[in-house]
């Protein structure tokens, strides 16, 4: 009987699992402004949800993952358009007044893979996807980084400038799984003031967001509200940087709207520039 001894003393050939292969799209001009993705941002009431859902009025089913009640007081307005949205708030009850980072964040993370599931599987269904604000997915993910990550306090500083990497990929997982998506995606940011120094307000607003954020959209809109000469307010926006431009290759970084719905910002891509 032959030994059996030089089978089992030989190792056994690992199995390579095949390396996927890669598909390459061509570029073509048509792909460029197909699926727009972009950060608007503004101080309270400026109109950032009210232009996110008019994204709903001629360009098909918009879904928002909503971090703060804005949407349902703006319902009136937009009675005819295809908008579904989801609250994704957890409060936590053992504080006071407190939010359950943890739990909002797992929230939000099935939302997104719900999204994900609807959209690859037909694309015709989830036009627009809207995060309401990024703002607070930010804020959330901090917590959530020093509470389960570093277990300290979510008011603590972080001491070490490398921990912040927990919270950088957490975010940036959390908007590239949408970013990816073959529909537009719209990220709204709430504004802060920046300071001079210590009491020092300087006048100038910026967005509260992950400083990556604007690098990761094609197009950063900022709204304001202004008051006339006779109280008349006027809600206005700046296109503030733009990889986009328009059909004769003109720049649309610059260019300013009243009473802006993103409607306007496809004509705006779209148009073609009259010749002098």
């Amino acid at each position: 009987m032959a030994s059996t001894w030089g089978q089992l003393a030989k190792p056994k050939e690992e199995q390579k699992e095949p390396v996927p292969q890669i598909a390459f799209q061509k570029l073509t001009p048509e792909l460029a402004i197909k699926k727009l993705k972009i950060g608007i941002r503004g101080q309270q009431k400026t109109g950032k949800t009210r232009w996110a859902m008019s994204s709903a009025v001629n360009y098909g089913p918009t879904y928002i993952i909503a971090t703060e009640p804005g949407v349902k007081p703006l319902a009136k307005l937009f009675p005819d358009s295809e908008i579904y949205f989801c609250e994704v708030y957890e409060p936590d009850y053992t504080g006071v007044f407190e939010v359950e980072s943890t739990k909002t964040l797992a929230n939000i993370d099935q939302a997104v893979r719900q999204i994900r599931q609807m959209a690859l599987a037909n694309p015709d269904s989830v036009k627009t996807v809207v995060v309401d604000s990024v703002t607070d997915v930010w804020k959330w993910v901090q917590e959530w980084m020093k509470m389960e990550v570093l277990k300290i306090d979510k008011t603590a500083r972080v001491k070490q400038q490398w921990d912040w990497g927990y919270a950088n990929t957490k975010y940036q997982n959390i908007i590239m799984q949408l970013i990816s998506l073959p529909c537009h995606v719209i990220l709204t940011a709430q504004d802060r003031e920046e300071y001079a120094g210590a009491g020092q307000p300087s006048g100038e607003w910026t967005a509260r967001w992950q400083n990556q954020t604007p690098y990761w959209v094609d197009i950063v809109i900022a709204l304001k509200k202004m008051k006339d000469k006779v109280g008349q307010v006027h809600y206005m926006a700046e296109i503030e940087d733009s990889r986009h431009m328009d059909e004769n290759m003109n720049p649309i970084a610059g260019k300013t709207f009243e009473n802006f719905t993103f409607d306007d910002l496809v004509k705006a891509l779209t148009a073609k520039t009259k010749e002098k």
